[in-house]
C-alpha cells in the first residue's frame, strides 16, 4: 500500500484545557502498519483519551494520554492501517481527532479537536465499531443482573403470571382448532374415568394443562438464558483474544532482559513504558492513580513486564524499578507483592531491584 500522512492541528474546545493549550496529531501509514504521533503542550494535568472519527460517524478510541504537571505529552500509538485500535476504522477515512476526558459510554468532555478540512458536528453521531456490536450484549447482561436481584416471592409471582398467559393462549388455540385435530389431541391424554360430558373427553384435566404449561415455560426460559450467556461469553472471548494477541506480539517484538540473574521463579521479562501498558490494556486505574508507580517509571524511564510459562493467559507481572530502603517500603506497602533484588546477594540491604506486582486482565 502507498505511504499515507495526515496532519491535524488541535484547537481548544472547552475550559478543561488551559487557554493556551495547543497540540497536533500526525497519522501515518505504510503497508498494513500505521501510527499516531501526538504532541500536546500547556494542557491541564490529568488522564485523557485520543479519539478518531469519520464524518459518517465511524469512530475509534485509540488510547490513553497522561498529562503530567508540566502540561505536555509527546508519544506514539502503534496501529493497524485498516483496523484502527481494533475498531474497524481505516486510517484514510479519519476526518477528525479529539482529546477528551476518559470515555464512560457516551459520556465524556471534549478538550481539543482537529479536523482534516472544515469542522463538522461529530460527537452525537459516533459509532465505536466493536462497542456497537456488543452494546446489545451489555444491555442483556445488565438485565440479567436485575433479574438476579428479584426475590423468590417476586419470581413465583412472575412465573404464575406467565403460566396464566400461556394458559389463555393454549385455550384460544384449542377453541380454533378443527374438530379432527381436537380428536387427535384428545387421544394422547386418556379421558377421566368419571367423565360425564363430551367436553371432558376432549379437554385434559386442569392439573395436566398446568403441568404441561409449566414445563414449556421452564424450557423456554432456560433456552433464552443459555443463549444470552453464550452471546455474552462469545463477545468477551473475542475482545480478550485480541488483547492476548497484542500482548504476545509485544513480547515477541522486544528483547528479553535478564535483570534477576536467573533467580527463581523464572520469568520472561521485557522493558516497557507506561504508554506501552496503555496500548496493551494493562494500564489499570490502580496503576494510573498511584503516584509511586508513575514517579518511578518517569525517574528510571521504564518498567518491566513479565510472564511465566506456568501463568494463565490473563496473568502478567509488573516490575517497578527502585532502590530498596525502609522509607520506600512504607510507601510501597499494600501495593506490591514483594521487592526483588537484581543481585540476590544484596537481600535485606540497600540495593537496586524492582517492586513486583501481579496484573490480571
Amino acid at each position: 500500500m502507498n505511504y499515507f500522512r495526515q496532519f491535524f492541528t488541535l484547537a481548544t474546545e472547552s475550559t478543561l484545557g488551559r487557554r493556551n493549550a495547543t497540540g497536533r496529531v500526525v497519522l501515518e501509514a505504510r503497508g498494513d502498519s500505521a501510527k499516531a504521533t501526538v504532541f500536546l503542550q500547556d494542557a491541564n494535568e490529568g488522564a485523557y483519551r485520543l479519539l478518531a472519527f469519520a464524518q459518517n460517524g465511524a469512530a475509534a478510541d485509540i488510547g490513553a494520554i497522561i498529562i503530567g504537571k508540566n502540561g505536555g505529552f509527546d508519544g506514539k500509538f502503534e496501529l493497524e492501517r485498516n483496523n484502527i485500535a481494533g475498531f474497524g476504522l481505516q486510517i484514510e477515512a479519519i476526518d477528525g481527532v479529539a482529546i477528551t476526558t476518559p470515555k464512560d459510554g457516551a459520556n465524556f468532555d471534549v478538550v481539543l479537536t482537529g479536523f482534516k478540512s472544515e469542522a463538522f458536528v461529530w460527537r452525537n453521531n459516533l459509532r465505536f465499531g466493536i462497542e456497537k456490536d456488543v452494546a446489545e450484549v451489555v444491555e442483556v447482561s445488565e438485565a440479567i443482573t436485575e433479574i438476579s436481584e428479584i426475590t423468590i416471592e417476586e419470581t413465583e409471582e412472575i412465573i404464575d403470571e406467565v403460566i396464566e398467559e400461556i394458559k389463555e393462549i393454549i385455550e384460544g388455540i384449542v377453541e380454533e382448532l378443527p374438530e379432527t385435530i381436537i380428536e387427535i389431541a384428545a387421544e394422547e391424554v386418556p379421558p377421566p374415568v368419571y367423565a360425564e360430558t363430551v367436553f371432558e373427553h376432549i379437554h385434559p384435566a386442569p392439573e395436566i394443562i398446568e403441568e404441561i404449561v409449566e414445563e414449556i415455560a421452564e424450557e423456554a426460559i432456560q433456552e433464552d438464558i443459555a443463549e444470552i450467556f453464550l452471546t455474552t461469553e462469545t463477545a468477551e472471548n473475542t475482545e480478550n483474544n485480541a488483547q492476548y494477541e497484542r500482548i504476545n506480539n509485544f513480547f515477541a517484538g522486544r528483547n528479553a532482559v535478564d535483570v534477576f540473574k536467573n533467580q527463581e521463579p523464572a520469568a520472561e521479562w521485557v522493558a516497557a513504558s507506561l504508554v506501552d501498558l496503555q496500548n496493551l490494556g494493562l494500564y489499570t486505574n490502580e496503576i494510573s492513580q498511584n503516584d509511586f508507580i508513575t514517579n518511578k517509571a518517569r525517574q528510571y524511564r521504564h518498567v518491566l513486564l513479565g510472564r511465566t510459562a506456568e501463568n494463565p493467559l490473563n496473568k502478567y507481572i509488573l516490575g517497578v524499578p527502585d532502590i530498596f530502603t525502609q522509607d520506600q517500603t512504607v510507601m510501597a506497602q499494600g501495593v506490591f507483592d514483594m521487592f526483588k533484588y537484581c543481585n540476590p546477594e544484596a537481600a535485606n540491604q540497600s540495593g537496586h531491584g524492582y517492586w513486583i506486582k501481579e496484573l490480571t486482565i
